[in-house]
C-alpha cells in the first residue's frame, strides 16, 4: 500500500516528504522496523528514530519536529490513536468484516467471554477468542503476552480470524489497552461491562482515572464504530454504570442479579 493511501482521511496536521512509497509495515517498536516501514515514535521511543531510519524505515510519525532529515515526517496530535487507526487501514479494516464483542470491567471478563463463546460455538458459528489466557480460534491457540494486545498485532490478529472465516470475535478489553488506544479502529458490535472495582490503581493513579479509561468503551470507541446495530450490555447492579450509557446512537440494555432489568434473575 502506498503511503499517500494510508495517509488519507488520517488525523494528522503535517506531512513532509515523499508519500509516493510502498509501505510494507508499521511499527511503534524500533527492534521490529524494517525496509518501508512507518515508524510511531511515541514519548519512550523518540530517542530511536536515528536507529530506524538506519533500518529503512520510509516515514516517522510523531507529535512534534524531531529536527532531524526524514524521508517524511507525518505529525500528529495523538501518536498512538493514529496507530492504531493506520494499523487497521493498512490490514483492510479486519473488524467490520464480523460481529465483534468486546468485554470490560475489573472481574468477569474471562468467564463471561467464554459463556459467550459457548453458547455462539452451539449454533455451530466459527468463533474466536482474544483473552487474557490466550487467543483462540480456528484450532489455533496463541499465548497471550496481554490482555488485549498492541494496536499492530491486534489488527493484524483480527485479519488472521477474518482469513480463517470466524463469524464472531469476543474480546477482553482492558483499561489499559483503552488508555493506551490499543483498540483504536476497531468497528464493535457490542460492549459488555461487567464491574468496576479498586485494581489497577499502579497504572491509573486514582480510581477516577481508571474509571473515565472505563467509560471510553462505552462513550466514545463504541459510538464511533461503523456498524449499524450496537449495543452496550450494562450491569445495573454495579452504580457506575450509569456513567457508561452511550449516546443514542447506541442501544442500551441493563442486566442485573437482584433488581428488575432488561435481563435478570428470578427464582
Amino acid at each position: 500500500m502506498k503511503l499517500f493511501e494510508l495517509l488519507a482521511d488520517m488525523p494528522v496536521s503535517t506531512v513532509r516528504g515523499d508519500t509516493d512509497v510502498d509501505i510494507t509495515g508499521i511499527s511503534k517498536d524500533s527492534r521490529e522496523a524494517k525496509e518501508g516501514y512507518i515508524f510511531f515514535a511515541t514519548k519512550a521511543s523518540k530517542i530511536y528514530i536515528e536507529d530506524v531510519l538506519r533500518k529503512g524505515a520510509r516515514a516517522i510519525v510523531s507529535d512534534t519536529d524531531p529536527g532531524i532529515a526524514l524521508p517524511c515526517l507525518i505529525i500528529t496530535k495523538d501518536v498512538r490513536a493514529l496507530l492504531g487507526a493506520m494499523a487497521s487501514k493498512f490490514y483492510n479494516f479486519p473488524s467490520r468484516k464480523f460481529t465483534v464483542i468486546g468485554i470490560t470491567g475489573t472481574n468477569g471478563k474471562t468467564t463471561t467471554g467464554y459463556l459467550i463463546e459457548s453458547i455462539i460455538k452451539a449454533a455451530n458459528k466459527k468463533t474466536a477468542i482474544i483473552g487474557t489466557i490466550s487467543h483462540r480460534y480456528n484450532g489455533r491457540v496463541l499465548k497471550a503476552k496481554n490482555t488485549t494486545p498492541g494496536a499492530v498485532e491486534l489488527q493484524a490478529l483480527l485479519k488472521d480470524i477474518h482469513d480463517a472465516q470466524c463469524e464472531y470475535v469476543i474480546m477482553e478489553v482492558s483499561s489499559h489497552a483503552l488508555d493506551q488506544r490499543r483498540v483504536e479502529g476497531i468497528d464493535f458490535d457490542y460492549a459488555i461491562f461487567t464491574n468496576l472495582t479498586h485494581d489497577h490503581l499502579d497504572y491509573h493513579g486514582n480510581i477516577e482515572h481508571y474509571l473515565e479509561a472505563k467509560k471510553l468503551f462505552f462513550t466514545y470507541y463504541l459510538p464511533k464504530s461503523t456498524k449499524k446495530k450496537k449495543c452496550a450490555l450494562l450491569n445495573l447492579d454495579d452504580p457506575v454504570s450509569q456513567d457508561f450509557i452511550p449516546d443514542k446512537s447506541v442501544k442500551t440494555f441493563f442486566y442485573s442479579i437482584n433488581k428488575k432489568a432488561d435481563a435478570y434473575l428470578t427464582d
